[in-house]
């Protein structure tokens, strides 16, 4: 999968999950969609023009809100929002 398609991915998976997801400010939105789309701590505060100190202290704060410790568990958290109301099939 390359970069463009992780991308398009995760705009996807975040669009789906959104509605099931609990509230969050645009900035923590903003926050888990780059997240999702693999980006570090360090690149988030660079592609919203805030410093890491800033940028870490959104991460924590949607990792809190979402109840999860890492990325991975964060994008597992928005494939299982994205899904909720879903039938699923065998």
């Amino acid at each position: 999968m390359t970069k463009q398609q992780l991308e398009q991915f995760a705009e996807q998976l975040f669009a789906q999950a959104v509605p099931n997801l609990p509230k969050m400010t645009e900035r923590q939105k903003t926050t888990t969609m780059l997240l999702a789309k693999g980006l570090t701590t360090e690149e988030v505060g660079e592609a919203m023009g805030i410093k890491y100190n800033g940028s870490h202290c959104h991460v924590k704060a949607v990792y809190e809100k979402l109840g999860v410790q890492n990325r991975a568990q964060l994008v597992l958290r928005l494939v299982v929002a994205s899904q909720a109301g879903k039938e699923v099939q065998a």
